[in-house]
């Protein structure tokens, strides 16, 4: 249902994109690439169509997990539940600032690279004009800067990916390390076996996952937001 919900908005978005750029004047086509065009009736309705796609599954699948695994983490033991909790706040914070701030990056990156498409396709069109009028080096230079910009986007990605994505995996792997020191204790005192010590940790890197998966959809989000957002800047 929800995917066949999505697919009748997106079909109406695209319907009502295509009847605005047949009613656009010649000046405007005269000033707007045509690879720009073409990028936000396809990437940016894909980010569109995946982000409607996958919300209402992913929400769902946070919520049924993190109260099933926490009711078992609970009557394994309930003070161990409280400690392991404390951590996943830091979890979701890092992860969700890592895709927030990567995700429109990356979908600059493929701007750039729609941009360099129709770059290199308009110049191969009017090669003839580029060469009788001696502009090769102008046309390489051009391309030399869109290349450039898309490594320097790239650079940045790679830089924020470095800071935030060791930062959850550290801090989960040192509350694990403090329910393995306090359910130590406890294994010392005979008031928890070795075998539900183990269980429990396995589930506290079970419950990180759904909190990675709702910083991954907010950042999708974001990411869909923009894109439609350049869609209706044309059909406005």
């Amino acid at each position: 249902v929800q995917g066949y919900v999505g697919q009748l908005m997106l079909r109406d978005v695209r319907s009502d994109y295509y009847s605005s750029l047949q009613r656009k004047s010649f000046r405007f086509y005269d000033s707007t690439i045509v690879g720009d065009l073409v990028s936000r009736a396809t990437m940016d309705l894909q980010i569109v169509e995946g982000f409607l796609r996958m919300w209402f599954g992913t929400l769902a699948n946070a919520v049924f997990t993190v109260v099933i695994v926490f009711t078992v983490m609970y009557s394994i033991n309930p003070s161990m539940s409280l400690i392991s909790v404390i951590p996943m706040p830091f979890i979701f914070y890092f992860t969700a600032r890592l895709w927030i701030k990567t995700m429109p990056l990356f979908r600059r990156m493929q701007l750039i690279l729609g941009r360099l498409g129709a770059y290199v396709q308009q110049n191969i069109v009017g090669m003839k004009i580029v060469r009788i009028f001696r502009r090769e080096d102008e046309m390489l230079d051009g391309f030399a800067q869109v290349e450039q910009m898309f490594v320097d986007t790239a650079i940045t990605a790679g830089r924020i990916q470095s800071k935030y994505m060791p930062s959850a995996q550290a801090i989960l792997t040192l509350g694990i390390s403090v329910v393995y020191v306090y359910g130590g204790n406890l294994v010392v005192s005979s008031l928890l076996t070795i075998g539900n010590l183990l269980l429990f940790t396995r589930y506290m890197m079970r419950l990180s996952f759904p909190l990675r998966d709702l910083s991954m959809l907010s950042g999708t989000w974001i990411n869909a937001s923009a894109g439609l957002e350049r869609i209706y800047e044309i059909i406005d």
